[in-house]
C-alpha cells in the first residue's frame, strides 16, 4: 500500500543503491502493478537518446516486477544498456530469483 512502510524500499536495497549510484542520476518509478506505465512512459520519451544510455534496474519480486520492467525497458529503449544488479533484487525463492536472471539474461540484459 503506497506510503506505508511495506512500500518502502528495504535499507539493503537502499544501501545498495545509494552506495553505487550518482544520486543525481537515480530516478524512482511507482509501479502499481507488474510492469510501471510510468516507466515505460519515460522510457518512450528516450527512444532518441537511447545510443549509450544505461539503466540499471533493482527490486523485488526478480521473477515478476524486476522482470517485467526489464522487458519495458528493452522495448521501448533496444539500443540501451539494460543492466539488473542481482544482489539488490530478491525473489520469493533463491531458485526463483536465479531463473528470473537467467532468464533475463537470455534476452540480452546484463546481470552485474
Amino acid at each position: 500500500i503506497e506510503n506505508t512502510e511495506g512500500w518502502e524500499l528495504v535499507n539493503e536495497v537502499k544501501d545498495a543503491i545509494e552506495n553505487s549510484f550518482d544520486e543525481n542520476n537515480i530516478r524512482y518509478f511507482n509501479k502499481p502493478v507488474f510492469g510501471s506505465v510510468e516507466l515505460a512512459e519515460y522510457l518512450s520519451k528516450q527512444e532518441e537518446k537511447t545510443e549509450g544510455l544505461v539503466i540499471d534496474f533493482v527490486g523485488v519480486c526478480t521473477g515478476i516486477c524486476v522482470i517485467s520492467n526489464v522487458m519495458l525497458a528493452k522495448a521501448f529503449c533496444t539500443n540501451a544498456d539494460i543492466r539488473v544488479i542481482a544482489n539488490a533484487c530478491a525473489c520469493v525463492s533463491p531458485k526463483s530469483h536465479n531463473t528470473a536472471l537467467e532468464a533475463m539474461k537470455t534476452c540480452q540484459v546484463d546481470i552485474l
